[in-house]
Formats: structure tokens, sequence, C-alpha cells
């Protein structure tokens, strides 16, 4: 629903507001988290629950989680992401 970022939003009352499109009225909370579609690290689109966990506690999906952040947890706390371009790094 990324064509709703560019629509121009109505406040409903301090907690909620709307817009229109197509005829049909979309509702949300303001101000609410969003996390982006697809992982930040591989750019595979996220599309479980546990990858929207994953990315809460660490920034990337749940199969990036396990092969990238737990083993490198020192550095990924420092900044360290994967080089997926690179060639040590196993396509998904």
């Amino acid at each position: 629903m990324s064509f709703l970022t560019d629509k121009k939003w109505i406040e409903i009352d301090s907690k909620n507001e709307y817009c229109e499109h197509a005829g049909i009225i979309f509702k949300r909370q303001k101000y609410s988290e969003t996390i982006p579609i697809d992982c930040p690290v591989c750019k595979i689109m996220m599309v479980t629950i546990e990858d929207v966990q994953a990315f809460k506690r660490v920034e990337c999906c749940e199969e990036c989680e396990l092969m990238y952040y737990y083993p490198n947890k020192d550095k990924w706390a420092k900044g360290w992401r994967p080089n997926l371009l690179s060639k040590d790094i196993i396509n998904k």
C-alpha cells in the first residue's frame, strides 16, 4: 500500500487518521511504527510474522538473523552487515 504514503491523511482524532483512494477509505493510527517491505540485508520480501519479529529485534528478516546476526553479534552491534555481493556469501 505504498501508494498511500503520498496521499493526504485527514485527522479523525488525536490517535487516528484516514484517507480515501478509489472510493475506499483507509484508516490508520497516527505515529505508528512501520517496517520496510523487504529485508535491508538480503532485499527479500519479509512475509512471515517471524520476519517482522526478527526485524523488530535486529533490523533484518528471520533468515538473515539466523545466518548473519547470531554468528556475528559483536560485529553487528558495531554496524557490520554482510556484503551479499561478495563471493564468500552463499546466495539465499
